[in-house]
């Protein structure tokens, strides 16, 4: 181990990607996917973080805007590796897009929709762990502000206008305009403007992720016309099950 004082940090971020295994599992049966299209959902999943490692390794931080594309150097280690040169090229295109775009704030137009469909299902699996994660992390004390996990913001009740202005218009927060632990559990709320599949809402709504980071954020105006919007948005798209 490079950093053996970091082991709880490392294993957190495996656990996140066994989770995320499951949960895109899940979400494919709950689909109906036949098995080659559940097994490369699988893959994406299994491999969607490894940048991760070699991230925290390198800069001791998970924060992307100050050190590299985590999803990039995911894709560029995975290539590396060179893990699934028997798989058929027309695969490994797709997982290294699918797993190099895994974080972006929207996806990339003019896309096929079979990588669109894969690139949908993943950031759907792994919102779902974000949000499970973060809530833990929240409700234990475990990760307070100021911590790798929280991105080192500052635990105060001060909420940046313009996350609330961003989120009332159902757009990604961009993470250098957070500037407090408040702010990212607002953008934690607003994940769900980027949920694409009914299955997903479902979870989302049957443990109650939204009801549980609205009872960490403080009260006011702003934080409830937040919530009221994403909770009219998730009741939207269960209409569709």
């Amino acid at each position: 181990e490079r950093y053996p004082d970091d082991k709880d940090v490392m294993e957190l971020k495996e656990a996140h990607t066994f989770r995320v295994c499951d949960e895109i599992t899940g979400i494919s049966d709950d689909l109906g996917l036949t098995e080659p299209q559940r097994n490369l959902a699988e893959m994406a999943a299994l491999f969607h973080d490894l940048g991760r490692f070699e991230q925290y390794a390198r800069y001791r931080t998970f924060s992307d805007h100050r050190t590299e594309n985590h999803a990039l150097l995911s894709a560029k280690i995975l290539k590396n590796l060179e893990i699934l040169v028997d798989y058929d090229d027309a695969i490994q295109e797709l997982l290294d897009k699918v797993i190099s775009w895994h974080n972006l704030p929207r996806l990339p137009e003019g896309v096929d929709e079979h990588t669109l469909f894969f690139a949908r299902l993943l950031r759907d699996a792994d919102k779902l762990d974000i949000l499970r994660l973060m809530i833990n992390a929240f409700q234990e004390k475990k990760y307070g502000g100021g911590s790798e996990i929280a991105f080192g913001l500052p635990d105060t009740p001060d909420i940046s206008d313009a996350v609330v202005e961003s989120l009332l218009k159902s757009q990604f927060v961009d993470m250098p305009s957070m500037k407090t632990l408040s702010d990212y559990k607002l953008l934690l709320l607003g994940l769900t403007f980027d949920v694409n599949f009914a299955p997903s809402f479902k979870r989302i709504r049957e443990r109650r992720y939204m009801e549980q980071i609205r009872k960490e954020l403080p009260d006011s105006e702003k934080v409830d016309q937040v919530f009221k919007a994403v909770e009219s948005h998730i009741d939207r798209n269960l209409r569709n099950l």
